[in-house]
């Protein structure tokens, strides 16, 4: 007999209980029948919540099962149990609790579907398992308990059952049990269920997670307070954009002038939403070539972008004494971003470095969930810091052997997120190709997609990812990876970019071809991993 639940856990604390439990899993005469232990009936609030011990559903009918283990005895009315210890202690009576219990559950199938009752042989019995119960009454049918004799064998319990069952045919001779009938019973009294929280819920649980300060930002301000010059550096998602828009308006709030400056147009047109524009002049490297004027402090976001001699040399004449001796802050990740434009110079470093600048690093990420975290270093090798958030979602890597195949799953997911509440503007769409290359053109039409700063109401953002570094969205679909090559530097670069981008939910569409190398910079990646779970650091 299948038993609901399958094992009894240590919650359980009833001997007899479990006996009846074993018995039951054992029994051999209802193979196809099914037995739910400690079933909560509760009919309404016009009557008390009940409890079953057992509820049986076999090809008989439908049994409820009351046990009393111990003694038992009534004096003036009211029942008693003796324990194992020789105390008594006052209970309900036995066969009252059963009777209640089974036209409870009787009234609750009737309100839900009064269909499962036709023709269906119910009844109750009361177990005794530790006594010979042989005591007469008006009040009870001595065929309905089943006691210590009965506990003998297997054979004897199955016995007992029959007997049961048989009695209550007595008075109801034309009915049993079918397969339809107890089925349906038993997805009414215990339904299987999965009901997992949407994508949303999930993602504003990991970004409550991200809302205070860590130790290193707040070590920043201190630093801003005390040094005109500081650089700093820290990987995807530790909070450098973040710092530097603070660091504007504290500079602004002071009474001075702020350049805030940047390689990419897209981070400096994000940079514009964020900071007033009495707080900070934001202009891109290839604005600021046109620009002459000089600002008291200088902010630098995603340098790694301009650390190049010819780069650094267009920012001097832009802040007032200079680089060597004026205010100003640089943040960039020396990472796997460093080698997408490749203009990342070592010599670059060390000369900021030289003007006494101080150094803050970033180690706690404060954007991308544990999960997005070690998969990163599990593909790219990016050290991005200890993730602040917990788990999350888990990141979703689909591989596709075909273009069309590409367009199937990159279709699926967009449904997917949709369909679960998703708004487009919480999504951002990613390739390494251009917009008219991509997977993400091709769909859309189909699914209402636009290209970063062009989209209109209700279509999804598609950016390149040379375009999206410094940005960040709660929701990331990368598509086209390892189309030029996974192991390519700027390939995995790119997928490094693309996967710090997600705070929440990432979903990769990588070309089958490029499975297998991706594998060997896993292989080769997990002593990473293992040496920061070694130091107490998840990544």
């Amino acid at each position: 007999m299948k038993m609901i639940p399958a094992v009894l856990t240590a919650s359980t604390e009833s001997r007899a209980e479990r006996q009846i439990f074993s018995l039951l899993r054992s029994n051999s005469l209802f193979p196809a029948g099914t037995a739910l232990h400690s079933q909560n009936l509760n009919a309404g609030s016009w009557r008390a919540e009940a409890e079953a011990d057992f509820v049986l559903l076999c090809e008989e009918g439908l049994l409820v099962l009351e046990i009393k283990g111990g003694g038992i005895s009534r004096h003036d009315g009211e029942f008693q149990t003796v324990d194992a210890a020789g105390r008594t202690h006052g209970i309900n009576d036995p066969f009252r609790q059963a009777s209640s219990a089974l036209h409870t559950l009787v009234d609750i199938i009737r309100q839900e579907d009064s269909s499962l009752l036709n023709g269906l042989l119910y009844g109750y019995a009361v177990v005794l398992p530790d006594v010979v119960f042989n005591v007469p009454s008006a009040e009870w049918p001595q065929e309905i308990v089943i006691d210590r004799r009965d506990m003998v064998s297997q054979s004897s319990f199955n016995t007992a059952v029959r007997r049961v069952f048989r009695h209550w045919r007595s008075f109801y001779p034309d009915n049993s049990g079918s397969s339809r009938t107890t089925d349906g019973i038993v997805r009414l009294l215990r339904p299987e269920f999965e009901r997992l929280p949407s994508v949303t819920a999930l993602a504003l649980g990991v970004e409550r997670e991200l809302h205070s300060l860590t130790e290193a930002q707040c070590g920043f301000f201190d630093a801003l307070l005390e040094n005109e010059r500081i650089l700093c550096r820290g990987g995807a998602g530790t909070g450098k954009t973040f710092l530097l828009a603070e660091a504007a308006r504290r500079n602004a709030a002071e009474g001075r002038s702020v350049l805030v400056t940047c390689h990419s147009e897209p981070l400096a047109r994000h940079l514009r939403s964020v900071l007033e524009p009495q707080v900070a002049t934001v202009l891109s490297s290839e604005e600021l070539g046109r620009n002459t004027e000089v600002f008291d402090v200088l902010l630098i976001d995603e340098a790694q972008d301009l650390m190049s001699m010819e780069d650094i040399s267009q920012l001097d004449p832009h802040v007032a004494g200079g680089l060597r001796q004026g205010r100003w802050a640089v943040f960039y990740d020396s990472n796997l971003q460093a080698r997408i434009r490749g203009v990342f110079d070592d010599n670059v470093e060390a000369f900021l470095l030289s003007t006494g600048a101080f150094r803050v690093s970033l180690p706690r990420n404060c954007r991308n969930t544990a999960e997005i975290a070690r998969q990163t270093t599990l593909r790219t090798g990016g050290d991005i810091g200890q993730a602040r958030a917990g788990a999350g979602m888990r990141v979703r890597e689909l591989f596709f052997s075909s273009p069309r195949e590409q367009e199937e799953l990159a279709g699926q997911v967009i449904s997917e997120l949709r369909a679960d509440g998703v708004r487009p503007e919480e999504v951002i769409l990613l390739s390494p190709l251009n917009w008219q290359d991509s997977v993400f053109f091709r769909l859309a039409a189909r699914h209402r997609i636009g290209s970063a700063g062009q989209t209109h109401g209700g279509q999804y953002p598609f950016a390149r990812i040379d375009d999206f570094k410094g940005l960040e969205a709660r929701f990331v679909i990368a598509g086209d990876i390892g189309s030029a090559g996974a192991t390519d530097h700027p390939d995995i670069a790119r997928l490094y970019v693309a996967m710090t981008r997600a705070r929440a939910g990432l979903w990769l569409l990588i070309d089958e071809r490029s499975r297998e190398a991706l594998d060997r910079l896993a292989i080769s990646h997990m002593e990473q991993i293992i040496d920061a779970d070694l130091k107490g650091r998840k990544v």
